[in-house]
Formats: C-alpha cells, structure tokens, sequence
C-alpha cells in the first residue's frame, strides 16, 4: 500500500493523505475513553474535496452540530474529572471555592443537563440571578470560563459556551480608606496591642495581608532597606502553611520605609516578650506567640477601629489607604502598581486609588484660578 501525505493542518484538527491513488482526511472529532485521539476518517476522489470535506466536518463540530464519543457526558459527570486537576494546578483557596461555588450554586440547577445540550443562556442566567442576590458574578464568570474552556482543550466539547458570558452591571461596592488623620490615630490606639505591628506594617506598605502574615525574617534585608515577598500565609486543611504566590509577578522587592522599619522593630520587641516561639521565623505573631491567622484579624482590627474613633474597617482597606496616600504625596500609577504588586494599571487607578475630599477641593481652586482670575499681561 502506497502513501502519499499532503502537508497535514494539525493546527486545524484534520489531516489529508493519499492511499492508492484515493485520499483520505482524518479529522479530529474528540478523545476515546483512555485519552487518546478520536478521528474520523473518509475518503475522496481529489485532494481538494478531501479537504474541503474536512473543513465542512471541522465547521459543524465548531457549532456543535455533530455529537462526539461523549455526547451522553453531563456535566456533572465533566465537573468530576476537571476538579480533580483543579486540585493539582491551583492553590487550595482556589480549589475551596470553585467547590463551594460549583456543588452549591452551579451544579444544582444544570449538573444533570448533558455537556453538550448547555448553551451559553444557560450560563448566563446563572450569572444573572447571581447578581440579583447581591454575589460577586465576576468570580463566577471567571470559573465558568475556566471549566468549560477546559472541556474545549481537552477534546471533551468543540467550543467553549462560556467564552463570551457577561457579567451583569451592578452597584460598584465602595472599599473604605482612611485619612492620613484617621490612619495616625488607628496606630496610637492599637501601639500596646500584638496586632499593632501588623497594622502599621500595612499602612507603611499596602501589602496584601497574606503576604505581610507569611513574613519570615529572612525576607527582611534591614541593610539595604528592602523585603523580599516570596510567599503567602493561607490556611490548608485546618493548618496555616506558607504557600507560593499567586503567580511569579506576585514575587517582589518593595522599599522598606520607616514606618515598615517601625513596624520591623516593635514586631522584634514583642517577640523578645514572647520568648522562645516554634515559629521564631515569622516577622509577627499574635499574642500566644503563633503567626497571625488572617482569618481572625479583622475582629480585632474592628475593636481597635472603634477605640480610635475611626470608621470600621478591614485589613484590606489598609491596602487601599496606603494606595489612596501614596498618590496624594506625588507617587505615579505606576510606582504605586509596582508597590502593591499589581500587573494592572488600570485596576490601581480605578480601584485601590480613592479621590480625598482635601486634594478634590485643591483640584476646584486651580480652576477658579485659572478661569475667575485676571488674565496675565
């Protein structure tokens, strides 16, 4: 048997080759059961028609017209086998709450549809009684997208019916920050307290409270005034554990300023206080010497906040109030997106920067100025 092979399209699911003087086109119509390619193969007089029999087959898969070999599949029967990678390429919190959000919001209203009967309505109906009940449905969006664009990568449908969901418009929900007032009288009130340090450490560098919990002392480099953010706090399985970042860009070097040092330095009285500790490497501690569970935090942030006389408000927002300060003394976007280890630009400027009343007021009197003001000669 003679094979002549024409220059195969892998890069468009099919192949094309010649068999004794036929040719034949091998399109890629999904995976078997033990993850191998499944192809169907036909064979034409010319070429030409070989291929364009391909396309026209390619097309139909794309709009979902032809059933695969696992078009009895539902999703509930795909969510199983996906989450189980999820596990493996994502961090625990991740894993915790696409769970939580599949099994207790997804799952009972179109776990028992087959795969391929769900359209993106479907989704997008999901998206919009999500927002109706006031929940966050750009996280949904996101891991939608993530599940079903699994499914079109590995051959388990031809296309991705979550690819152009929209997120319904809602109420921007307003993140609180405090002035530069407020901020100093929040750092009088909490000075004799364990979380003291942490907080101020929060104010001096807008880091995110993972991160500022997951200190060890060898991030630290007093020297050349410098912390290394290598790694994050996170809870697994019941146990605090020191986890990779997000992702590689996460992993900074951000100046260390006074208030940082001040912070750095009353962490390292209290640990002489504490005494000896199992858990020495960590920057701060709580009160029985263990490292502080940002799970807990914003209890006693909120007591502190009250004795201060200031609104209430979370660890969070001391992000924020670093972001909304560090632009109010003459920082650019960009130095404050480096501080806060952003990728954004945009997200910095229209989320974590907050307009103050003081620097709006300034703004107003350039325009009086300008257009009330008698013109220069």
């Amino acid at each position: 048997m003679r094979i002549k092979r024409a220059r195969a399209r892998r890069n468009e699911g099919y192949s094309i080759y010649q068999v004794d003087g036929r040719w034949k086109a091998a399109v890629i119509i999904g995976h078997k059961a033990d993850g191998t390619l499944h192809r169907k193969v036909f064979t034409r007089k010319t070429q030409r028609e070989a291929r364009e029999a391909a396309e026209a087959l390619r097309a139909q898969l794309e709009r979902g017209e032809i059933p695969t070999n696992r078009d009895k599949m539902t999703f509930r029967d795909w969510y199983e086998e996906w989450i189980g990678n999820v596990d493996v390429n994502r961090s625990p919190n991740t894993t915790r709450f696409y769970r939580s959000l599949f099994e207790n919001h997804v799952l009972p209203q179109i776990g028992g549809l087959k795969l391929r009967c769900i359209t993106s309505q479907h989704l997008q109906q999901l998206l919009n009684a999500r927002t109706r009940d006031g929940r966050d449905a750009e996280a949904m969006r996101r891991a939608l997208r993530a599940c079903f664009n699994a499914a079109k990568r590995n051959g388990v449908t031809t296309h991705s019916v979550a690819e152009n969901l929209q997120t319904p418009r809602k109420e921007m929900r307003l993140v609180g920050f405090l002035t530069p007032q407020e901020a100093k009288r929040l750092m009088q009130a909490c000075e004799a307290e364990w979380i003291g340090p942490l907080i101020t450490f929060g104010l001096g560098t807008g880091m995110r409270v993972s991160e500022a919990t997951g200190l060890t002392w060898a991030d630290i480099d007093e020297a050349n005034r410098h912390i290394h953010i290598r790694k994050q706090l996170q809870r697994v399985g019941g146990k605090l554990e020191r986890r990779p970042l997000k992702s590689h860009r996460s992993q900074s070097l951000i100046p260390l300023n006074d208030l940082a040092l001040q912070a750095i330095t009353a962490a390292r009285a209290q640990h002489e206080r504490v005494g000896g500790s199992d858990f020495s490497e960590f920057v701060f501690l709580n009160n029985e010497g263990r490292p502080c569970d940002p799970k807990w935090l914003n209890k006693h942030l909120h007591r502190l906040c009250d004795n201060a006389d200031v609104p209430r408000i979370g660890y969070h927002s001391l992000r924020h109030t670093a972001a909304t300060l560090m632009n109010r003394a003459g920082a650019s976007a960009i130095d404050i997106k480096n501080q806060l280890g952003h990728t954004s630009l945009a997200l910095v400027s229209s989320v974590y920067v907050h307009p103050m009343e003081e620097s709006q007021r300034i703004a107003a009197a350039g325009l009086d100025k300008l257009l009330l003001g008698e013109d220069e000669d």
